[in-house]
């Protein structure tokens, strides 16, 4: 699991403290909780968008630790600036020799912040996609092969 208890101890909310913005976000809230109210603080957003945002947060903060500084997902949230669908389904796709994240988020027991996970929690918002089973189907078979 994610060392992260509380809020204070992800990167972002160390953003928002050097900002002096803590406003609504306490250091002692807890860490999932901060992130939700992060992502989403009106609750405007579908169960998706912020499953979404959350699993970029959350391997956001794995990689800060992995790296051992404050590191951002540039690529990954590049890919999801077009659409949510088809930037997951382009990272899923994208079959690196280096899966740092998946890797990460094994190590740490998080895979339930996975794109592969939330392809198959959410399969209403990838049907539209002309690769669809395929991106399921693999998508089951790694969350399947994982401990």
């Amino acid at each position: 699991m994610l060392p992260h208890k509380r809020a204070y101890d992800s990167s972002h909310h160390k953003v928002l403290r050097i900002e002096r913005r803590d406003g609504p976000f306490p250091g002692d809230m807890d860490y999932l909780e901060f992130l939700n109210k992060f992502v989403d603080p009106d609750k405007l957003k579908t169960a998706f968008e912020q499953a979404a945002e959350i699993a970029v947060l959350v391997y956001e903060d794995v990689l800060s630790i992995h790296n051992q500084r404050t590191t951002r997902a540039i690529w990954t949230r590049q890919a999801l600036y077009c659409g949510l669908a088809e930037g997951v389904g382009q990272i899923v796709r994208a079959h690196h020799a280096k899966q740092i994240g998946w890797d990460l988020l094994e190590h740490y027991e998080l895979l339930e912040y996975s794109f592969e996970h939330i392809i198959t929690k959410f399969q209403e918002e990838f049907v539209h996609l002309d690769d669809f089973e395929l991106l399921l189907s693999a998508s089951m078979a790694k969350l399947k092969h994982a401990p």
